[in-house]
């Protein structure tokens, strides 16, 4: 499967549950990345616990807006 059958991620912006502005997928530093994203900020926990169960480099939750 080559990267063009899998689509292209949509640009989008938007601010993080700590206030900091970003854009989508211009900040990211890679070009395979895995975005998890929550709504609400009580959802922030759940995707910690994906961060750390999948072992992922980056998963300290400043980084996911806390």
């Amino acid at each position: 499967m080559t990267i063009n059958s899998l689509g292209v991620f949509p640009a989008i912006s938007g601010e993080s549950l700590s206030g900091k502005r970003f854009s989508l997928p211009a900040d990211l530093q890679s070009d395979r990345t895995l975005v998890l994203i929550s709504f609400e900020p009580e959802h922030a926990d759940i995707l910690q616990t994906w961060s750390t169960g999948l072992d992922l480099p980056n998963s300290d939750s400043k980084s996911a807006g806390r």
